[in-house]
């Protein structure tokens, strides 16, 4: 599979795992934008609307039409307390391979290191197939930031559209690093079939 096709049977696992609690960015922006807080005005709109082409997921969902404020692909139903749910987003990193491939987390880099260094979670779910299951790795990678400096930068290029000219910065992470440097930043000591859940609270 593609890693966009891992990203989509994720969503597809978590829709099925939580009976329809887990939300696309479409219905959860304003749970993305609780988890943001004070950093939530720096993001972009949560974008509406579907793939112009029409194309569906395996529960005939319509895919979606961009990332949820840049940044996120799904909100997670997380129990904090007896009768309360938290609703938390988290960021979907499909790759061929090793799984470590995917490493651009957002062009928002500015926004997620004032988040990470505020001591706020900013879950990500690595994903790759491993003989028709769904493999993941989750990890923090507010964590990482924080914790791994030399795992991570901003990488700036320029992008060209036509006669225009972009700068197009992103925060990338290399992920195979963090397993060789900081392993134990990884939730899950090794790849384990994909489960829509995350750690109890506090994260």
């Amino acid at each position: 599979m593609a890693r966009n096709d891992l990203e989509t049977e994720a969503a597809c696992l978590a829709h099925e795992q939580t009976g329809g609690g887990c939300l696309d960015p479409r219905d959860g922006h304003a749970s993305i934008r609780l988890w943001m807080q004070e950093n939530a005005s720096r993001l972009p709109p949560a974008r509406d609307g579907v793939a112009k082409d029409g194309a569906e997921d395996r529960l005939g969902r319509p895919l979606m039409k961009g990332r949820g404020h840049g940044v996120f692909d799904m909100v997670i139903p997380v129990a904090v307390a007896p009768g309360i749910v938290e609703m938390v987003p988290a960021s979907l990193k499909g790759s061929k391979g090793r799984g470590y491939g995917n490493r651009d987390l957002t062009m928002y880099d500015e926004v997620v290191i004032d988040h990470a260094n505020a001591g706020r979670a900013l879950w990500v779910f690595l994903l790759r197939e491993e003989a028709g299951t769904l493999l993941m790795r989750r990890v923090d990678a507010s964590r990482v930031i924080r914790e791994a400096p030399g795992c991570w930068f901003v990488r700036q290029d320029n992008r060209r559209v036509g006669e225009k000219v972009y700068e197009y910065t992103r925060l990338r992470i290399e992920w195979s690093r963090v397993a060789k440097q900081a392993n134990h930043l990884f939730t899950d000591a090794d790849w384990t079939p994909f489960r829509a859940e995350l750690p109890s609270w506090p994260y």
